[in-house]
């Protein structure tokens, strides 16, 4: 755990899982036993939400803990925040 907790905003489609809005972050100062940020490019991140869209689509909960971190979301009609 860091300063630095927030490694991304999403705002995806709840029906296709397609991309509204996202940014991903990384910490200004890393150390090098972990890296610079945990999904580097376009694919990882897409991976990332693929199956943070699935695993959420079946949930009730606001928080949950995917991919060891833990993730806060809203469905609000037909987007997730």
């Amino acid at each position: 755990m860091s300063l630095f907790s927030v490694n991304a905003i999403l705002i995806l489609n709840a029906e296709d899982g397609s991309r509204v809005f996202t940014k991903y972050y990384s910490p200004p100062h890393h150390s090098s036993s972990s890296p610079a940020t945990p999904y580097p490019d376009q694919k990882s991140q897409k991976a990332f939400e693929k199956g943070l869209l699935e695993k959420t689509q079946k949930q009730t909960a606001d928080i949950i803990l995917y991919d060891n971190r833990i993730v806060l979301y809203k469905s609000e009609s037909d987007v997730m925040i």
